[in-house]
């Protein structure tokens, strides 16, 4: 509903947002949950709902996407100020991807395995980044990401988990080498809100 009047340039009323706010409220909670009218008004504490025109749904990634278009806007100019609207009109219309990309920011994925097996690996997956095959190592090689490990006792070679946040220079920024598969989106996003 908020989107919809958005884009129709329609405003929401007090009353509007704190019957909403109430409604979430007891979606999230359920219907043991009583809330009275000034349960409602909590909306008016959340800084981003009362001064932006749109709620991104993941702070982190709105917030990177954000900050490399306003990096964009100083050095390019207009092309980046249009890039910016687009962003802003995606809402939470978008993946985290799609926003980053929308905000010239691209993910890139490299591996040992033959091009084929990455172009499977990315169908069935429904990858919308590139996955870049390096079969002889040599990028891993110069990155410093190939070398020694070991696992369940067996030691062999192959690539270690660490990425790299490289500038619109191709200057490293930042090397992200440790975290776990499982959180590293937020350790990358939360790095880049940091040092904003």
């Amino acid at each position: 509903m908020i989107h919809e009047k958005a884009e129709k340039g329609q405003y929401l009323s007090a009353t509007e947002l704190s019957d909403l706010f109430r409604e979430r409220y007891q979606h999230y909670w359920g219907p043991a949950m009583e809330t009275d009218t000034d349960e409602g008004l909590s909306w008016a504490r959340v800084h981003h709902l009362t001064t932006y025109n749109f709620y991104v749904y993941q702070y982190s990634t709105g917030f990177a996407a954000a900050q490399a278009l306003s990096e964009l806007i100083v050095k390019n100019g207009q092309s980046a100020v249009d890039k910016y609207l687009d962003f802003l009109s995606s809402g939470s219309s978008d993946t985290p991807i799609n926003v980053l990309k929308k905000a010239g920011v691209d993910v890139l994925g490299i591996s040992t395995d033959k091009p084929e097996k990455l172009s499977r690996f990315a169908e069935k997956e429904l990858l919308n980044f590139t996955l870049l095959s390096d079969e002889d190592h040599q990028v891993c090689e110069q990155f410093g990401v190939w070398g020694e490990k070991s696992f369940m006792g067996k030691t062999y070679d192959g690539i270690h988990r660490i990425s790299f946040l490289i500038d619109a220079d191709g200057k490293i920024e930042h090397v992200f080498d440790d975290f776990k598969t499982s959180n590293h989106h937020d350790v990358v996003l939360n790095w880049l809100k940091e040092n904003a």
